[in-house]
C-alpha cells in the first residue's frame, strides 16, 4: 500500500535574535557575576548597572548612555563628590583595564552562544 505523504506547513513566529546591545549586555551581567566583580568595586558596579539595562533593551541600540548622576545615585548616594568628579576615574579604570577581560567576556558569549560582547567608551564631550 502506497500513501501520499505531505507535511504540513507550520507557521511559526519569527525567532529574531536579540539585539548586539542585548547581548553584550548579557556576556556582561553573566561575566561579572561569575568572575564576582559584579560588587567588587564601585567601578564594577557601574558596568553592572549599565550591562542590566542594556540587557532589557528590546529595540536595536548601536549603545547605552547613562549619566553620571543617575550612576551615582545608584552605586554610591552617600559620597560628596559630584557626580562628574565621582565618576571620571572609575570610568577610566574601566576603560584602561578592558583588555584585561575582554578574553574572559569573549569565552563567556561563546558559552551562552551569543556573538557579542561590550565595549566601554566615552561618549565625546561627557565625563563617561
Amino acid at each position: 500500500m502506497q500513501m501520499a505523504v505531505h507535511s504540513i506547513n507550520l507557521q511559526e513566529p519569527s525567532k529574531e535574535p536579540a539585539s548586539a546591545l542585548m547581548q553584550a549586555g548579557q556576556v556582561a551581567i553573566e561575566f561579572l557575576e561569575q568572575t564576582d566583580r559584579a560588587k567588587k568595586n564601585q567601578s564594577f558596579m557601574i558596568f553592572w548597572h549599565m550591562a542590566k539595562s542594556a540587557a532589557n533593551h528590546e529595540k536595536h541600540y548601536p549603545q547605552i548612555e547613562f549619566e553620571a548622576a543617575a550612576l551615582k545615585e545608584m552605586v554610591a548616594p552617600s559620597v560628596s563628590k559630584d557626580p562628574s568628579g565621582w565618576i571620571s576615574p572609575l570610568w577610566r579604570d574601566l576603560e584602561n583595564n578592558q583588555k584585561l577581560w575582554s578574553q574572559g567576556m569573549t569565552e563567556t558569549a561563546k558559552a551562552m552562544g551569543l556573538g557579542f560582547v561590550p565595549i566601554l567608551k566615552k561618549v565625546s564631550g561627557s565625563p563617561a
